[in-house]
């Protein structure tokens, strides 16, 4: 199956619905990259990242999926100390 970008199809229920057919579960990767472009054009990140992640949770719950799996970056959670013994 060929799909269109991510930021695309995570933001409308339906594609979504389609995509989650006969999965257990969903691991988001998608979102809006470079935090400078979110100054310029916030409605972009609100739309991919939030309103996205809203989505897959929504169908990851109608569908009471195994697992789903947020991932992100530094930019969001920040950088970890690298003397950390969890990170090792």
């Amino acid at each position: 199956m060929t799909l269109p970008p991510a930021s695309r199809i995570i933001k409308t229920p339906a594609a979504v619905s389609h995509a989650a057919k006969g999965v257990d579960g969903i691991i988001n990767l998608a979102a809006e990259t470079h935090v400078d472009r979110s100054i310029q054009d916030p409605g972009a990140f609100v739309r991919t990242d939030m309103l996205g992640t809203y989505v897959l949770l929504e169908e990851s719950r109608k569908r009471e999926l195994d697992f789903f799996v947020q991932v992100s970056t530094d930019e969001v959670y920040g950088t970890l100390p690298e003397d950390r013994p969890e990170i090792k």
